[in-house]
């Protein structure tokens, strides 16, 4: 068990690299400057980037979730259960953030409109809690492992 938890494990670090290199082309992508005539195929190039964020979001959240990895935290560690729960609902969290961003891109006229002003600004933090939530993570593994299991010296 010990070995396909960590296989999991590279599997979400890995997957985290992935999403952090999709938020930075995001950010980047959201802060460009483009004129009124560019917007609208800029604001669609973003809106499929997002959309494939999202779906990655999905997936990556299922490993966590389904495939036992966050389960298998509370069974070694049990007193972290409570830390286990707000990270899963810390998904719905980013989910339901992200659905509004998405909806705000669509809504923009114009680069800008207070609707796509609104959505850079809730992907800067949208994607600073992420950047959270995935130390928090990091944190919650190494401690349930190393500290739960005594392999850390």
């Amino acid at each position: 068990m010990a070995g396909e938890q960590s296989e999991i494990a590279a599997a979400i670090e890995k997957d985290h690299e992935q999403l952090h290199g999709a938020m930075s082309t995001i950010a980047e992508d959201a802060r460009a400057r483009v004129s009124v005539d560019e917007f609208q195929e800029h604001r669609l190039q973003l809106l499929m980037r997002l959309r494939d964020f999202q779906n990655h979001l999905l997936k990556h959240f299922d490993l966590e979730e389904e495939g036992g990895f966050l389960e298998s935290l509370v069974t070694i560690a049990p007193h972290n259960a409570k830390k286990v729960e707000d990270l899963e609902r810390e998904h719905k969290k980013i989910l339901v953030d992200l659905r509004q961003i998405l909806s705000d891109v669509k809504e923009a006229a114009n680069p800008q409109s207070p609707f796509f002003v609104r959505a850079r600004d809730q992907l800067d933090s949208l994607f600073s809690l992420i950047d959270d939530h995935e130390a928090r993570e990091r944190e919650l593994l190494q401690v349930s492992y190393f500290q739960d299991l005594g392999t850390g010296g």
